[in-house]
């Protein structure tokens, strides 16, 4: 009997909780499949095809995102493939050749002028040529390359001509939702001048490409960008107006709540079925079907099987930051924000007050889950957000139901749609008033380091334990609190012990220098700020140090006044604490630069060559100096002047292990073969990284 009861005791949580268990083990799946490499498998399909001009029919997936100056749009092209194979037949072996099809999704770019004649199951045939996704190239940065790749796309396609051969048949549903997509932005356009209608556009409809930069990086700084993303906010409220409307037909709750699915399915293809507002249709048809079935099962339990079902249409989702925030700030709706609620219970407060700090617990809820997620994707964090939202998201929503009706109206009683477009005019207006407000408050956003995964894990575990148990009985106080010390221990623990190398770092900024330096105790030195574009700064030093958590610079030495070596300091100056600057006219020959056991000497002060010793590891910085003697008792040289001119003293060296470094875009040919027989690292195609303890070293390309 005892046996009996537990294993109807497991079959009722893993009725209450399979999805939950379910998703974990699909994660750990997708998460190993990632790893080694099984996406990528479409990618190396077509490699034999990259950066040959070549003449390909294609089916066009989706509208065109029309840029300044291109426009890009997803195609799909049918490559036959062939694989030699063979088999025995018995003693004697029959070979053959097998055919298979395979659908390759590309992004095609058309830079040239265009006739508004590309849209969907449009067949091009097209000349251009197939290139491969970009790789990342210095640590920190975004990977675009990436990004597509997570999208399901193999590669980019550059067009230099097209010509449209046919059209695929068009399917009923997709013709319908156009046409109500085409009408909406009508009426949208014709009721409301363009500073209005880009917004409204993008917020009622997902039309792309219509915000300005200021518009859009006041919403990202006031910490409200969500609002003008078509998703959840969306849905509610299409659930809210045709709940109501609902309430009129003669039938029983159970079918009005079912019925709220067509509306939900319309209005997500009619904005064009994006992957936020996707993930919103897929998330509310699950708990409308669960309440309508009368599932007593937990929240927690629905949201998983949502969170499955989007994971199964699309695996790649899972690793974008879109999916990650979405579940993340759902779950601190439905594990926090109780929680956080339950504080109001005893206390007597009137209506608007209870809505307001509502409006905060549900905007701090979701805060707290989601800002390791934003600080690891964009080293940026909104305290102001906490306050915007109680403001900007009701304003949102009056927003959304204005344009509701502007769409109604327009069809059954257009005489009063002037003042319902005199109402979204005033709205907007105050929206973006306040929007821009809470942008401009200081110290409205902090920049911040990308959290490693030590960082997250311990993170999360500690907000677990205190909204799990500090809310809950004395006893498990203490528990909770042993396991977070514990837990912060072992963060800082694996922290300390991966930092006791010394680490240089030769970044990839096309023609320049621009190397970074952390010794084993943390002190953070730069030799050159420079790079072959004015933004370097902005684009590639800047997301470098966030994503080491770095805000504090000790050292730049500049070793010359030339662009090339200093054209990203002033970006780094206004946003980063910097100690100290030195350049050559501040700096002495033989002067020693001591940092602990890392020590810097000068030994040549125009151009500036510094030779770097820790322990028994030396290196030696050569910045554009082509006569220096160049010295044999060092581990690696950076060959100066970019690799564009010749070394006459090359021969000197007798060491043929001392390796080589070229901070270059493309180093001189004439140069590299006097170097063939030596080990050489460039930063053409990515940074050169050198770990050493002191005593052995490593260098790499990223």
């Amino acid at each position: 009997m005892p046996l009996v009861n537990l294993l109807i005791k497991i079959t009722k949580k893993l009725y209450q909780y399979g999805a939950i268990l379910v998703l974990f083990f699909y994660i750990c799946i997708l998460i190993f499949l990632d790893k080694n490499g099984f996406f990528l498998k479409k990618t190396k399909l077509i490699s034999n095809y990259f950066n040959k001009d070549l003449e390909l029919t294609c089916n066009v997936l989706d509208e065109p995102d029309i840029k300044s100056n291109s426009i890009e749009f997803p195609v799909e092209i049918f490559f036959q493939l062939e694989k030699d194979t063979g088999f025995f037949c018995g003693n004697s072996e029959v070979r053959g050749i097998i055919k298979k099809s395979n659908r390759i999704k590309l992004l095609a770019k058309y830079y040239y002028e265009y006739n508004n004649d590309i849209e969907p199951f449009v067949v091009l045939k097209v000349r251009g040529k197939i290139l491969k996704l970009s790789e990342l190239q210095n640590p920190g940065l975004f990977s675009y390359g990436k990004y597509l790749l997570r999208q399901g796309f193999a590669g980019t396609l550059n067009i230099y001509d097209y010509k449209i051969i046919s059209k695929n048949k068009i399917p009923l549903v997709y013709k319908i939702t156009t046409y109500f997509r085409k009408q909406i932005i009508k009426i949208i356009e014709k009721n409301l001048s363009y500073q209005y209608s880009s917004i409204i556009k993008k917020m009622f409809i997902g039309e792309k490409g219509t915000l300005s930069e200021h518009i859009k990086n006041i919403f990202i700084d006031a910490g409200v960008m969500h609002v003008l993303v078509v998703s959840g906010l969306n849905i509610g409220y299409i659930i809210g107006i045709f709940y109501f409307l609902f309430k009129f037909l003669p039938i029983s709750n159970k079918y009005r709540n079912l019925l709220l699915i067509i509306p939900i399915i319309l209005y997500t293809l009619i904005t064009g079925a994006d992957p936020p507002i996707v993930r919103a249709c897929i998330m509310s048809i699950v708990f409308i079907l669960s309440f309508c079935l009368s599932r007593e099962v937990s929240i927690y339990h629905t949201l998983s099987l949502a969170c499955l079902i989007i994971l199964l249409i699309d695996p790649q989702s899972l690793f974008g930051a879109s999916l990650q925030l979405s579940f993340a700030a759902c779950f601190g709706l439905i594990f926090i924000y109780p929680k956080l609620n339950r504080l109001l219970k005893n206390l007597k407060l009137n209506k608007i007050l209870k809505f307001l700090i509502d409006i905060f617990f549900a905007s701090l809820s979701c805060q707290i889950m989601t800002a390791p997620i934003i600080a690891y994707y964009f080293n940026k964090v909104s305290v102001v957000s906490l306050i915007s939202n109680i403001v900007i998201v009701p304003l949102a929503g009056i927003l959304l139901y204005l344009c509701f009706v502007m769409v109604f109206t327009s069809y059954i009683l257009p005489q009063i749609l002037f003042v319902i477009n005199k109402a979204i005019t005033i709205t907007v207006n105050i929206f973006i008033v306040l929007t821009e407000f809470f942008a401009k408050t200081p110290f409205s956003t902090f920049r911040i380091f990308s959290p490693d995964i030590f960082f997250m894990i311990s993170y999360y575990l500690l907000v677990f334990f205190i909204f799990k148990f500090l809310f809950n009985k004395k006893k498990n106080v203490i528990i909770s609190s042993v396991l977070i010390i514990f837990f912060i221990f072992i963060n800082f623990s694996i922290t300390k012990i991966q930092n006791k190398k010394l680490e240089i770092v030769f970044l990839k900024v096309g023609l320049g220098d621009c190397i970074f330096i952390k010794t084993p105790d943390n002190k953070v030195i730069f030799i050159d700020m420079g790079g072959s574009y004015s933004n370097v700064g902005k684009t590639v030093i800047q997301p470098f140090l966030m994503s080491k958590g770095i805000m504090n610079i000790d050292k730049i030495i500049i070793t010359n006044l030339k662009w090339t070596h200093c054209s990203g300091l002033k970006y780094i100056y206004k946003n980063f604490n910097i100690k100290e600057i030195l350049t050559y006219r501040n700096l002495s020959k033989f002067q020693t630069v001591k940092l602990n056991n890392v020590y810097l000497k000068i030994l040549n002060k125009e151009p500036v060559v510094i030779k770097l010793t820790y322990k028994k590891f030396k290196i030696l910085f050569t910045s554009d100096c082509l006569n220096y003697r160049i010295v044999n008792n060092v581990n690696v040289i950076q060959i100066p002047s970019h690799g564009k001119n010749n070394i006459l003293n090359i021969n000197k060296i007798s060491d043929k292990n001392i390796k080589f470094v070229i901070s270059t875009d493309k180093p001189n040919s004439l140069l590299m073969k006097k170097f063939l027989r030596y080990e050489v690292f460039t930063t053409v195609n990515s940074a050169v990284i050198i770990l050493s303890d002191g005593e052995k070293f490593r260098i790499y390309n990223y």
